[in-house]
């Protein structure tokens, strides 16, 4: 299967998730608010240079840099929590005693059970 079929697949399992539950939905939300700051970022950046005066007139790599570094940082494990990992759970952590990770995690897990079970991801 083609990166491209896996990426729709992927793609319209997460939209249909999306739809249903609204915590996906906000996180969704937030990646995105965090990933078009970054391109902010990076905008200004290859406006300004990489390299930029730094207050007694040396240059020091622009702040912007690392602004976005750890946007686009913070994004991917907002996202990683939403996506299935191969073995079957989501998320980038296994839950602890907690009993509200517990929680959670048998919740995502029969989220994304449904969609498996429904052929809508692998």
């Amino acid at each position: 299967m083609s990166y491209e079929d896996i990426r729709a697949r992927l793609v319209g399992a997460l939209e249909t998730v999306a739809e249903t539950d609204e915590t996906i939905s906000q996180r969704v939300a937030t990646v995105a608010a965090m990933l078009a700051r970054a391109d902010q970022c990076a905008a200004q950046v290859a406006n300004d240079g990489l390299m930029i005066p730094g207050s007694a007139g040396q240059l020091v790599a622009h702040p912007l840099l690392s602004e976005e570094r750890a946007l686009r940082t913070h994004a991917d494990r907002v996202w990683a929590e939403c996506l299935p990992l191969e073995d079957g759970n989501t998320g980038t952590g296994a839950a602890t005693d907690d009993s509200v990770s517990l929680k959670a995690k048998r919740a995502a897990d029969a989220r994304w059970g449904r969609h498996r079970a429904a052929g809508e991801i692998a």
